[in-house]
């Protein structure tokens, strides 16, 4: 653990440099984690910090009592804990080594972390490797392992795995078993009969995968000769002895990520990234003030160079039709895309199409053109792009397009007159019509004259090389060719090629399904189909032929050459072809695009907010000039594993920090997905009142007929009075999940001609909730565990840009003691499960324990005061269809009845008339603050307070925590002398007891710094 700091320096001097290459880099990287020990240095932030409060109690106790602790407290006491030197991210930067100072030590925390992660949560399988050679190379040593023959382990490039001669060391030593992993009894009977098992759990090391070639494993690793363990390792490597080999996790998205920090040195937005000052005013080309003056003034006082001397032109008919298409905020989104460098962020709240307005950019950026400012071009968004430059009145027969000067001597009868855009007042049979006419009639049938830069390609292409590895390409009667329009007509320096990217695969194939279905519109504002090219792995199959791989495949087929180095020059050439080029921010630090040549001076990030910063700063490598980063950072953040992290802001995305550094940002205001009455408490609760219906809502989100059912309004709280359940580090609520498939019942009976199976979507916070729910659905519907469930439940970070008709929405929680609700307090995440649905959103969950926070307890008010809270009483799995029975035997005259008649028969009208009297009782919320008040000791909970929780109370709850855990800890230490095989399980029990207590401290602890959540909750959030 003392090695950590150590072991960083090295790091932090290459950082400096930023002069190596990517092996370099790695290498460096590579000797760090290579040398960490599996047991020691990677431990849960439980563990880091207990041990950060055991040594400040200790000190605190030793200078309140005057005395002197003995000398292993002292010890303990006088001894710096590794994440004691971490700093907070803050929002500005002075200097590159500032910001790897910072994110370097944080990198490496999230960086054990998530092996930690992969130990405890991933399956691992452990198999014998006999090894076969040794070689060092450079500072490691290259061992050659001999795998089993046929064995099904599959392993990757840079995988990080561990080699160690026990032969079940992916579990904690038996002798110093790790306190979030308590030993099991047998192992400890083994060990007993086995001393010689302890020392080799001790031999051990940590590996990197360089390649598995059949029954092959090449893996090098890094010995740390500073430490006995280093030495034995030696030893052992020395012996050419059996390995026990498991793999840990891979370490791919790690490399990329600490390549772009070493990077940062050198990117052409480093300015931008490190935000050094609040830019309270940028320019419309991008560039800082400091640029500004140097564009000027050039490196030697001379003139600026043309390339930083650009404005970007957009074609007149392309702005109309953006203006027709686009509300104000979304073309306001757009005019601040179109400066030439910078970082531009683009803020969308919920259903307010971000995936619209992306198109919107991509449109602009393919077709317009870039132009010197010296010719005083008008600047975009204050007036229109073809009003005349000061050239252009001092010569108004001059088009801004006029051909080469070898040209114009010799047509100089021609008026050359601006393609695409010719208004005249004049009669039509004047001579002057006719003369214009003509030459506009010239210039189209010969560009090659009049057009700079002119390159001629064909209109028409009848075939691609790949189309020949297709079936049925011969001709038929009816017309097949495709008509792609290819000509390129360049005015300076046209913008190249764009990459499009995001955090996760469903974001980005959304993105391309748009892409490739809508089109983007052309330069005379017409929709067209660009060419696009998704990266890397799992993409939809809806998407696949557009995939890199499958292109690739099919163009090497119909050339019947199937060479790497052909295959390698065929995918750079699909690149080249491209003109939007889509993939994740971890593939784009991959091999295909790092290693494309024209690189991208355009990068769009789409959900900008889910990325932690290392993960954004991917993209900007590959030449990025323009980055345009959109985003909502009141959704859900990037999943970060160390809570340590998480606490010194290492979550936080780009998007955010500049947002808090006072950047400029656009808002998407107006919302087009959710009716008014879902979209009304969030837009006042989360953004200000700022997001706005579109005007066409209610066309769009047209009203069904059963809102007049007073349980199927557009928003219906459903107060189940349950307990939650712990099931393994997550929570289950068995009683919500029979409510949540009784509600789709209900509606499949009520309203059969509408297909819920695909209308409906369950969301829920937990993991194993969504694991018991889609288990009973499979028992209700009769679908086999191996078919895919027919009704989409997942988790609110899974589900998190995404859309259904209908939602249920199941909170979990529920008990009377506790006064958290974990992660469910999360604003960010209270935010994206009320803002998925589209005309119904139905709340599951328990009211009397959602109410202790403050934002839900405003959301439950607001639906108490219009009708839409309902006491679910039990049994529930009867109770919507009693209440909706109940409800209509009331009103004879409703405007709208069940298509099932039988549906209204079933049941008795007193059964039916006491389940409505029940379910219409008013919710008392000040009832609930008051026996929360008296089980406090009469502490504030006033109704608007920031949480409910007073410090005053969660110091009590923690020196109660940390007494239990004291004595718990002392209790297993008595277990640990008395274990035997006949007092196994009570000393399992102890254990467990003493687990138990610590996780309560650590639980208490966190949650009264950061006001809800725990590291459980944190480590079950899915990988979709």
């Amino acid at each position: 653990m003392k090695a950590h700091c150590v072991k960083a320096n090295s790091l932090y001097s290459g950082l400096e440099t930023h002069s190596w290459n990517t092996e370099q880099i790695l290498d460096e990287l590579h000797q760090n984690v290579l040398k960490w020990d599996y047991y020691e240095d990677i431990v849960d932030d439980h563990i880091l910090m207990q041990q950060r409060q055991r040594a400040s109690r200790k000190r605190e106790s030793a200078a309140d009592a005057d005395k002197q602790v003995d000398a292993e407290a002292q010890q303990e006491t006088s001894t710096k804990s590794p994440i004691d030197d971490l700093k907070s991210v803050p929002v500005h930067f002075g200097s590159a080594k500032e910001y790897s100072d910072v994110f370097l030590p944080l990198f490496l925390v999230e960086t054990k972390a998530t092996i930690e992660r992969a130990k405890t949560l991933e399956a691992v399988t452990t198999e014998p490797c006999k090894q076969t050679k040794a070689q060092m190379v450079g500072d490691f040593v290259r061992l050659e392992l001999e795998r089993p023959f046929r064995s099904h382990l599959m392993y990757s490039h840079a995988d990080l795995v561990l080699l160690s001669q026990h032969p079940t060391a992916n579990f904690a030593p038996p002798s110093q078993s790790p306190p979030s992993a308590p030993p099991d009894p047998k192992e400890n009977h083994e060990a007993a009969a086995n001393p010689d098992l302890d020392d080799l759990a001790k031999i051990h090391t940590l590996g990197m995968v360089e390649s598995s070639v059949r029954e092959v494993l090449t893996v090098k690793v890094c010995l740390d000769c500073d430490t006995p363990r280093g030495h034995i390792v030696a030893e052992t490597i020395n012996g050419f002895k059996t390995w026990h080999v498991t793999r840990i996790t891979g370490l791919t998205t790690i490399h990329r990520e600490f390549q772009a920090l070493c990077a940062v040195p050198d990117l052409l937005l480093k300015d931008f990234v490190l935000n050094p000052r609040s830019l309270d005013e940028i320019p419309p080309d991008g560039q800082t003030p400091a640029e500004d003056d140097k564009r000027k003034a050039g490196p030697n006082g001379a003139a600026a160079s043309d390339e930083d001397d650009l404005r970007l032109v957009v074609p007149g008919r392309l702005l109309d039709t953006l203006r027709e298409e686009y509300n104000e905020s979304q073309y306001e989104a757009i005019q601040a895309c179109m400066r030439t460098k910078g970082i531009t962020l683009v803020q969308g709240p919920p259903g307010t199409g971000k995936t619209t307005t992306i198109l919107g950019v991509l449109s602009v950026i393919l077709h317009a053109s870039v132009r010197r400012s010296g010719a005083n071009q008008t600047r975009q968004g204050k007036k229109s792009t073809d009003a005349p430059s000061s050239q252009d009145k001092a010569a108004p027969h001059r088009s801004s397009t006029s051909p080469p000067r070898r040209i114009r001597g010799a047509l100089r009868h021609i008026e050359w007159l601006d393609t695409g855009k010719l208004v005249s007042v004049l009669r039509p049979d004047d001579p002057d019509v006719v003369r214009k006419e003509e030459c506009r009639r010239l210039r189209r049938a010969q560009p090659w004259l009049f057009e700079r830069d002119y390159k001629c390609w064909y209109d028409k292409v009848t075939w691609r090389p790949e189309d020949l590895a297709k079936p049925n390409q011969y001709p038929t009667a009816q017309q097949t060719d495709r008509v792609i329009n290819m000509s390129k007509i360049s005015e300076g320096s046209q913008p190249k090629k764009v990459l499009v990217c995001a955090p996760s695969n469903a974001a980005i194939d959304e993105i391309v399904r748009r892409l490739v279905h809508k089109g983007v519109y052309n330069k005379e504002g017409k929709r067209v189909i660009p060419q696009v090219v998704r990266v890397g792995p799992n993409s939809h199959p809806d998407i696949l032929e557009h995939g890199l791989e499958h292109l690739t495949n099919l163009r090497l087929k119909a050339k019947a050459d199937t060479s790497f180095s052909q295959r390698d020059a065929v995918r750079m050439g699909i690149l080249s072809e491209a003109r939007v080029v889509c993939a994740t921010l971890s593939v784009c630090g991959g091999r295909d695009l790092t290693s494309f040549a024209d690189g991208f001076d355009t990068v769009i990030i789409d959900e900008a907010s889910q990325g932690v910063e290392m993960s954004v700063l991917i993209p900007f490598k590959l030449g990025a000039r323009r980055v345009i980063l959109v985003g909502d950072h009141r959704q859900l953040p990037a999943t970060v594993f160390s809570k340590i992290c998480e606490e010194h802001g290492y979550n936080r995305s780009l998007f955010q920090r500049l947002l808090e550094g006072h950047y400029p940002v656009t808002l998407l205001s107006v919302q087009y997905r959710m009716h008014p009455t879902i979209a009304e408490f969030p837009s006042k609760e989360f953004y200000d009142e700022q997001l706005n219906n579109a005007p066409n809502i209610d066309e769009l989100v047209k009203a069904p007929p059963w809102y007049c059912v007073p349980a199927l309004q557009p928003v219906v709280f459903f107060h189940v009075k349950t307990r939650e359940q712990a099931e393994g580090s997550s929570l289950v609520n068995p009683e919500e999940a029979d409510f949540v498939v009784q509600i789709f019942l209900t509606l499949t009976q009520m309203i059969s001609e509408f297909d819920w199976r695909k209308k409906l979507a369950v969301v829920t916070p937990y993991a194993e909730q969504v694991r018991l729910i889609r288990q009973k659905f499979r028992d209700v519907l009769g679908t086999r565990s191996t078919a895919p469930l027919p009704i989409e439940v997942n988790t609110v970070d899974g589900f998190q840009g995404r859309e259904k008709d209908c939602v249920i929405f199941s909170a979990v929680r529920g008990h009377s003691k506790k006064k958290t609700i974990g992660f469910v307090a999360d604003t960010r995440r209270m935010n994206v499960a009320l803002t998925r649905a589209r005309f119904n959103l139905w709340v599951v969950a328990n009211a009397e324990t959602l109410v202790i926070n403050p934002h839900w307890r405003t959301f439950i008010r607001t639906q108490q005061n219009q009708g839409r809270f309902l006491r679910v009483t039990p049994p529930s799995e009867k109770f919507l269809a009693k209440y909706i029975r109940g409800w209509y035997k009331r009103t004879p005259d409703a405007p709208w009845r069940p298509s099932d008649v039988s549906f209204l028969r079933q049941l008795d009208e007193g059964e039916d008339d006491k389940i409505l009297e029940e379910a219409r009782k008013e919710f008392d919320i000040q009832a609930v603050l008051q026996r929360f008040r008296e089980e406090d000791e009469g502490n504030d909970l006033r109704d608007g307070a920031e949480e409910i929780e007073p410090d005053d109370v969660w110091k009590r709850l923690t020196e109660s925590a940390l007494a239990e855990q004291e004595q718990s800890a002392e209790a297993e230490a008595a277990a640990e002398q008395d274990i035997d095989a006949n007092q196994g399980n009570e000393a399992k029990r102890k254990r467990q007891k003493s687990r138990e207590a610590s996780d309560a401290m650590v639980d208490v602890e966190y949650t009264a710094e950061r006001g809800g959540g725990n590291l459980e909750d944190a480590i079950e959030q899915p990988e979709e």
